[in-house]
């Protein structure tokens, strides 16, 4: 998958003959790269949950990642498209678009997580909490990714065709929609995944209650064997006269 998304990057960059396009594009695919991680980490996290509401919560992501796909691909040919007619910047603005592209590398990849979110993640791990360890990662990485796409946002404004080439996606609508029933999913996931947390550990605490009456009743009968009776003291002390 990760071959092909490089195999169409490098054709549309070919293409393109406006740098800033040329970069947003390899920003973008960077981006998405990125993407797919965060979906596999969320992924995850909801499958570790084992409960139907996850499933229905996974479904969701899983037509998420489709569309959001299909979206890139049609902007990124329009881009490259566009750009290869498009008219040189020039002035101030191209001036400014130069200190851009100077200063971003588009495929340079975003700073790693914050110290503290790094140790809250090994914590996890060393406790084996598995769907904690799942949730912190996946944070971490929309963090980043959300880093890397101020990059692209950056080349976007030294690349006219952008803006044409969003208006005229057509996926807005149904992504909207989309991540209307996620939230409701994972919403739905949530409150399932405490409930039965709450089930589990109601569970442990009457079996951990059950335990200590049971030991405490072996102790007692333990006890009760070990004592002689005052006949059996009685039947002693007359054998020994």
């Amino acid at each position: 998958m990760r071959l092909l998304v490089i195999l169409v990057v490098a054709w549309y960059a070919v293409e393109a003959s406006n740098p800033a396009c040329e970069q947003y594009v390899e920003c973008m695919a960077a981006v998405r790269t990125k993407q797919q991680g965060c979906a596999a980490q969320e992924e995850l996290a909801l499958r570790n949950a084992k409960l139907p509401e996850c499933d229905a919560a996974k479904e969701e992501h899983l037509k998420m990642t489709e569309l959001l796909q299909k979206k890139a691909e049609t902007q990124d040919k329009c881009v490259s498209e566009k750009a290869a007619d498009a008219v040189e910047l020039t002035g101030a603005r191209k001036n400014k678009c130069d200190k851009i592209l100077a200063k971003i590398d588009a495929t340079t990849p975003a700073a790693p997580s914050a110290t503290t979110e790094s140790e809250k993640i090994k914590r996890a791990i060393n406790r084996g909490q598995k769907n904690k360890v799942a949730k912190l990662q996946h944070r971490a990485c929309l963090r980043e990714t959300r880093q890397q796409r101020t990059k692209c946002i950056q080349l976007s404004k030294c690349c006219p065709a952008v803006k044409q080439c969003e208006k005229d996606g057509g996926f807005k609508a149904e992504i909207v929609s989309l991540r209307k029933n996620i939230k409701e999913k994972n919403k739905s996931c949530r409150q399932a995944a405490h409930k039965n947390a709450l089930a589990q550990k109601s569970q442990q605490r009457k079996q951990k209650k059950g335990k200590k009456e049971q030991d405490k009743k072996s102790k007692k009968k333990s006890n009760t064997t070990a004592k002689p009776t005052s006949a059996e003291t009685t039947t002693a002390k007359s054998l020994e006269i």
